[in-house]
């Protein structure tokens, strides 16, 4: 029998300072409080509040979303805040995927959590990457054609590997009735049509894809682009919310450009698309983007449905654009919110020094005044020296600087930070 012997008798007055000793066959063995306290208690609310520095809201808060794993969820909440973030905000802004994390937490039936994947060393920004491998990996052992897998005997590494390898033996084609289970909800002249399978897995679309055919959560549904017996695109799609996360080709690459067009019906003129979250899921790289999208596809998306464009989205819209000037006044309001947020700064940066036309896209940050000010305090005149110097005509960017009164005092002011271009323009100009 196992006996547990405290410090002090009030485990929630102590856990911080105490440490738990375990007396098993006379064998003491010390073990952090804060493991013991994560895997027993149940309501940690004074704990957090009097040990963890925070208020009742946040305790409430982390309660909410898991009464046993609510430390590990404030603390995880502290340590990962944005500037100007507080806590309470980062727990209602992350609520749904911290419910997630605690569901796997609570899944007896996955690899072990040790080493960097135990709760002591989990780093929070990779838990993305984390759920999404686990996914991959219960297509794996929970297909119905996959003999039972003990998933507590592999590593995470090795789990993942065993996936790899049975998502890459599936195979490809053509499948005799392939439509058998799902319905036609829209056909296209030239013989392609979206189907409708009404669950989260579909054993002909694994057998034509080539991929598991598996929906990333069990109440959402699957559709199919389909011709000949052959599919071509599997995406999951929510009945209730309407949302979309995989959206993929076969073997789950991407879908080739001749298919955009039908995905366009699909998100345009289906009326079944509110919301993309195709950065999202397993290997979202590999899922169709708006960013795949050429130019004038990109702006049908704007006129028709711009709701599907999130911030997220611009960025990647942005930064793959040739000209990220025109792309942001492409996309007209959504490219006003995304140039207005303070999140965007490092991306407008990356898309000045990636842009084919620096001065363009300089000269729109400038009639956004205050943002073009933001920009410029916040990195600073060497990066300014490299669009500059890197430009097609930086005259014309010179121009700019020296009619604006707060940008020209910030050169004269410390002339020996300007580049040597630079300062050659600042001695003429100021002759």
């Amino acid at each position: 029998m196992i006996t547990i012997l405290y410090h002090y008798a009030n485990i929630q007055e102590s856990f911080e300072i105490c440490k738990c000793v375990y007396i098993y066959n006379g064998m003491l063995k010390l073990n952090n409080i804060y493991e013991t306290l994560l895997l027993t208690e149940k309501d940690n609310r004074r704990v957090i509040v009097n040990k963890l520095g925070v208020d009742q809201q946040v305790a409430d808060a982390a309660h909410a979303i898991s009464d046993k794993f609510s430390i590990w969820i404030t603390n995880t909440a502290k340590e990962n805040l944005d500037d100007g973030e507080t806590p309470l905000e980062f727990l209602n802004n992350e609520r749904e995927h911290l419910v997630k994390l605690v569901k796997l937490f609570k899944t007896p039936n996955k690899p072990k959590m040790e080493g960097k994947w135990s709760l002591k060393n989990l780093d929070y920004d990779g838990t993305p990457h984390l759920l999404n491998v686990m996914g991959y990996i219960t297509d794996w052992a929970e297909n119905p054609n996959t003999p039972s897998v003990d998933l507590t005997q592999y590593t995470w590494a090795d789990a993942e590997q065993a996936a790899i390898e049975w998502h890459d033996s599936l195979k490809g084609g053509k499948v005799d009735n392939l439509d058998d289970g799902s319905k036609i909800i829209h056909k296209f002249p030239d013989g392609y049509y979206w189907t409708l399978t009404e669950s989260d897995y579909c054993d002909k679309s694994k057998q034509s894809m080539g991929h598991c055919a598996s929906a990333t959560e069990s109440d959402m549904y699957l559709l199919h682009l389909r011709k000949n017996n052959e599919e071509f695109i599997t995406a999951d799609w929510h009945p209730e919310y309407k949302y979309v996360i995989q959206l993929k080709g076969k073997n789950n690459d991407k879908p080739v450009a001749k298919y955009h067009k039908y995905i366009l019906w699909l998100l345009l003129d289906s009326g079944m698309v509110n919301k993309l979250k195709t950065n999202s899921g397993y290997m979202p790289e590999t899922n169709f983007q708006l960013s795949d999208l050429s130019l004038e596809e990109i702006k049908l998306v704007n006129d028709k449905a711009n709701h599907l464009i999130t911030t997220h989205m611009v960025d990647d819209l942005v930064l793959g654009a040739d000209d990220p000037a025109s792309m942001i006044e492409m996309l007209g309001n959504v490219g006003s919110r995304y140039i207005d947020g303070v999140d965007s700064i490092e991306g407008i940066s990356r898309a000045l020094y990636r842009s084919k036309n620096p001065e363009n896209m300089f000269k729109m940050l400038m009639r956004t005044t205050d943002y073009g000010f933001e920009f410029l305090d916040e990195f600073g005149k060497f990066e300014m020296n490299n669009m500059v110097n890197g430009a097609d005509n930086p005259d014309g960017i010179m121009a700019i600087i020296m009619k604006n009164e707060r940008l020209r005092s910030r050169y004269e002011g410390e002339p020996a930070m300007a580049g040597e271009s630079i300062k050659q323009r600042l001695r003429s100009e100021l002759l």
